[in-house]
């Protein structure tokens, strides 16, 4: 991973990641978390804790994308 937020989720360091989301803007956040990784084949954030079984990640990932509108490379990501 070359990105911040790729590498973190590749780490599997919860709490480095959630400590990322809360100390950088949401604008940084939104893009990170829109990004993909062209060392990973362009892969997201979220995908990336899927594929690695990270799944504490992956619901940090959602659980931000809820509460602030998060969008995907698809389109909105409709969240619970």
């Amino acid at each position: 991973a070359s990105l911040p937020l790729h590498k973190l989720v590749e780490a599997g360091d919860t709490a480095a990641v959630q400590s990322f989301i809360s100390q950088n803007s949401p604008e940084l956040v939104r893009e990170l978390f829109n990004m993909g990784d062209p060392g990973l084949n362009g892969t997201t954030p979220l995908l990336l804790a899927l594929r690695l079984g990270k799944d504490d990640i992956a619901t940090i990932l959602l659980v931000r994308c809820a509460l602030h509108g998060l969008s995907s490379n698809i389109g909105r990501l409709d969240c619970l």
